[in-house]
C-alpha cells in the first residue's frame, strides 16, 4: 500500500525571544513574526534560516498544551529548559531581596531600640545634671546669705568684746558671757590665777567670721586681731537679746591647770581643752594602740606654735578613745581645701599639722619609783566650744555605741 504525501503549510514555533510557542504559516525566517513579543522567533538581532533556528513541531499536535518535539529537535528542549531556569531565577530573585528587606527592616528595629535606650539615658543624665545645678545654686545662695548675716553681724560682736575686755572684774565679764551666770564662780578663780590681760590687747577688730552649724544655737566663729598683731578666736553666741561670748572656748577653760596637774597626786582627774597628736600611725595599728601626746593650746597666737609634749598616752585602737581617733584620723586624710573644725569655722593654717582639738578627761598615774603616766579616760569632744554641736554628739554616740557593744 502505497503512503500519500501530504504538504504541510502551518506548523508550530518556538519562539527564542520570549520563549512563547506560537502556531503559524510555513514562510522564510524573515517573514516570521512571533504573535505574543512581535519579534522574530530567532531574536532581536539574530537572523538565521528557516531550519536551524526554528523549532518546528509535530503537526498534528494540539495548539492547546505542551508540545511534542521530534527526535532531532533538541534545540527546542534547550530553550524550555532554559525558560524554566529563568524562573527559578526569579524566584532566587524575591528571596534575596525578601532576605535584604527582613535585614533592613531588622536593622531598623535595632536602631529605634538603641535609640530609645539612649534617649532615654540622655533625659536621665539631663535630670541628674540639672538637679547637681539647681543644689549647686542653692548652696551659693545658702552661703551668700550667712555671709551676709555674718557681715551684719560683725559690728555688734566687736562692741561686746570690747566690753568684755575692757572690764576688770570677773563679774562685770560675765555679763557679756553666754551663760554667765552659771559661770561666775569659774572665772572668779580663773582671773584669780590668771592677772588681767594688757590694754594693748584690748583693741581688736574681727578679721573673719563663719556662721556655725550649732544644734538648736545661733553661733558665729570670728578671728580677731588686736593692736599689736596677734590673732586670737571668739565664739559669739546669741542668746536671744544679744550676741554673748563662748568664753569657756575662748580661754580654753580646763578644770585644773594643765601645768600643775603632773604634780598632783595619783588618780587625780580633769578635763582639759587640748590639742592631741598621734604618733607613730602605723606602727600602733600593727600593735593595735594608738601613741598620742597632748599640748596646751595658747589663747592667742603670733608666730608658730611651741608647746610643750605631754608624756606619752597609749590608746587601744578598739576602745571607744580609740574609735573617736580613727574618725578624726580619717577626717582628715580626707580633708581638701580650707581645713574647717567640726562646726564649720575656717581654721585655715592656725592649727598645727596633724594637731587635733580635743576636749579630754584624763587620770594621774603615779606609781612609786616609776615615772608619772597619764591615761586617758575619755574623748569628750572634737573641738573646744562650751556647747554640743552635733558632729561631735554624733561621733560621741558612735563611740559610746561601739564600747558598749563590745562589753556585752
Amino acid at each position: 500500500m502505497t503512503r500519500k504525501t501530504q504538504k504541510l503549510t502551518q506548523g508550530h514555533y518556538h519562539c527564542r525571544e520570549c520563549g512563547a510557542l506560537f502556531k503559524s504559516s510555513i514562510r522564510d525566517v524573515s517573514q516570521q513574526k512571533c504573535s505574543v513579543c512581535g519579534y522574530p522567533p530567532t531574536g532581536k538581532t539574530r537572523q538565521q534560516g528557516p531550519i536551524g533556528n526554528l523549532q518546528r513541531v509535530n503537526p498534528e499536535a494540539p495548539e492547546s498544551g505542551e508540545p511534542t518535539l521530534d527526535d532531532d529537535s533538541h534545540h527546542g528542549r534547550r530553550r524550555i529548559t532554559r525558560g524554566k531556569r529563568k524562573v527559578n531565577g526569579n524566584r532566587k530573585l524575591r528571596f534575596v531581596a525578601a532576605g535584604f528587606l527582613f535585614a533592613m527592616l531588622a536593622m531598623l528595629v535595632v536602631r529605634l531600640v538603641v535609640y530609645t535606650f539612649d534617649s532615654g539615658g540622655e533625659a536621665e543624665s539631663d535630670a541628674k545634671k540639672k538637679e547637681f545645678e539647681r543644689q549647686e545654686f542653692l548652696a551659693k545662695a545658702e552661703e551668700k546669705k550667712k555671709r551676709l548675716f555674718v557681715a551684719g553681724s560683725v559690728a555688734s560682736c566687736e562692741q561686746v568684746m570690747l566690753s568684755f575686755l575692757n572690764d576688770p572684774s570677773s563679774a562685770g565679764k560675765a555679763q557679756y558671757v553666754y551663760r554667765g551666770p552659771r559661770l561666775s564662780g569659774v572665772m572668779e578663780r580663773y582671773y584669780q590665777a590668771h592677772p588681767s590681760i594688757s590694754v594693748k590687747r584690748n583693741n581688736i577688730r574681727i578679721d573673719h567670721g563663719d556662721l556655725l552649724d550649732v544644734s538648736g544655737e545661733t553661733v558665729i566663729g570670728t578671728l580677731c586681731k588686736n593692736k599689736i598683731g596677734e590673732q586670737f578666736e571668739v565664739i559669739f553666741i546669741d542668746d536671744g537679746k544679744q550676741w554673748k561670748i563662748d568664753w569657756e572656748s575662748f580661754v580654753r577653760y580646763d578644770t585644773r591647770p594643765w601645768l600643775l596637774f603632773p604634780s598632783g597626786h595619783d588618780g587625780d582627774e580633769g578635763v582639759f581643752r587640748l590639742y592631741m597628736r598621734v604618733r607613730d600611725i602605723g606602727e600602733d595599728y600593727a600593735r593595735d594602740e594608738f601613741d598620742v601626746v597632748f599640748y596646751k593650746p595658747n589663747i592667742y597666737t603670733k608666730h608658730e606654735f611651741d608647746g610643750v609634749a605631754s608624756t606619752s598616752v597609749r590608746v587601744p585602737v578598739d576602745s571607744p578613745s580609740g574609735k573617736w581617733i580613727q574618725k578624726m584620723l580619717q577626717s582628715e586624710d580626707a580633708d581638701e581645701g580650707v581645713a574647717k573644725d567640726a562646726a564649720g569655722f575656717t581654721l585655715g593654717d592656725r592649727d598645727p599639722y596633724r594637731y587635733h582639738r580635743v576636749r579630754v578627761r584624763l587620770r594621774l598615774r603615779k606609781e612609786e619609783g616609776e615615772e608619772t603616766q597619764l591615761e586617758l579616760l575619755e574623748i569628750l569632744d572634737n573641738h573646744w566650744y562650751g556647747v554640743k554641736i552635733e558632729a561631735a554628739e554624733d561621733a560621741e554616740a558612735a563611740a559610746r555605741t561601739s564600747g558598749s557593744e563590745r562589753a556585752e
